[in-house]
C-alpha cells in the first residue's frame, strides 16, 4: 500500500458533487500492483472521519454534505470512492477490486500518513457493512454504521460485531427492507465495546438518516448530531 497523493483543484469536488460551496481537495490514494482510488478531503485536524459510501452512482458525494458539515466542526473528512465509483482506477480483475475492507484500510492508512491520530469510521449501506468488518483491522478509534446489511458481498457484520471494543454506533431503521435492524440491536449488545450503542431510527436507509427532510437545504437530523459526536470522541453515557 503507498499513501501517495495527487492535488487538484479545489472547486473540482463541488463540481462533481454539488453543494455546499465548501472548500476540499480531491486526493488520489494508491493501492496495490498500481491500483488508484479516488477521494476528497475537507476540514482540517487531527480528528479524522473516513467516510465509506453505498452502492450506487454517487459515490463519495453523498457524504459531501455532512462532511463540508463536519468541516467546519473540527473533523477532517476523508471521502472515499470505492473501485468502480467515481474515478477510482482499478483492474476490476484483481483481487483488491473485489476487497472492500483492504481498500478501507488503504484509505486509513493514507489518513493516517497524512496527520490523522484520531481516526473513526462511517459508513452507509454497503459502506456501514464495510467499515464495521474493517475497523478492528485498522484499529479505527471508533466506528459509525448506518443502515449497514449484517452480510453483503462476503462480509459478515455477525462475525465482526461481536468482536468490536472500539466505541460503535449503529443506526438503523425496524422498517428498511435493505438491513435487518433487530438483529444489528442484538450484536450490538453482544460487543464488547465500553461505548456502544444501536440507535434506532423512524425511516431512512444509510445516508438518509443525516438528513432532516429530503431537500439539501433541509439541514441535518438529530443522528448526525450523535455521529459527529462519535466522531469527536463525545459518547456520553451510551
Amino acid at each position: 500500500m503507498s499513501a501517495t497523493s495527487s492535488v487538484h483543484p479545489a472547486n473540482a469536488v463541488v463540481a462533481r458533487c454539488g453543494l455546499p460551496n465548501a472548500a476540499a481537495t480531491p486526493i488520489r490514494i494508491g493501492g496495490p500492483a498500481g491500483n488508484t482510488l479516488t477521494g476528497a478531503v475537507v476540514g482540517t485536524g487531527a480528528t479524522a472521519a473516513v467516510f465509506v459510501h453505498e452502492t450506487g452512482r454517487q459515490g463519495l458525494c453523498g457524504f459531501w454534505p455532512y462532511a463540508a458539515w463536519l468541516g467546519g466542526q473540527g473533523v477532517r473528512s476523508v471521502l472515499l470512492d470505492l473501485c468502480g465509483h467515481g474515478d477510482s482506477r482499478c483492474d476490476l480483475g484483481s483481487e483488491f477490486a473485489g476487497d472492500i475492507p483492504t481498500q478501507v484500510a488503504v484509505a486509513v492508512a493514507w489518513a493516517r500518513a497524512h496527520g490523522a491520530r484520531r481516526v473513526t469510521l462511517v459508513g452507509a449501506s454497503m459502506g456501514g457493512t464495510a467499515v464495521t468488518v474493517t475497523a478492528q483491522r485498522v484499529h479505527a478509534d471508533a466506528v459509525v454504521d448506518l443502515s449497514g446489511p449484517v452480510e453483503f458481498l462476503g462480509m459478515d457484520t455477525a462475525k465482526a460485531l461481536p468482536r468490536l471494543r472500539m466505541p460503535t454506533l449503529v443506526v438503523a431503521a425496524a422498517n428498511d427492507p435493505d438491513t435487518d435492524a433487530g438483529r444489528l440491536r442484538e450484536l450490538v449488545a453482544a460487543a464488547p465495546a465500553r461505548h456502544k450503542r444501536f440507535l434506532p431510527v423512524a425511516s431512512g436507509h444509510g445516508w438518509e438518516t443525516l438528513a432532516a427532510g429530503p431537500f439539501p437545504g433541509d439541514g441535518f437530523s438529530a443522528v448526525a448530531g450523535v455521529v459527529r459526536d462519535w466522531v469527536l470522541g463525545r459518547y456520553g453515557t451510551a
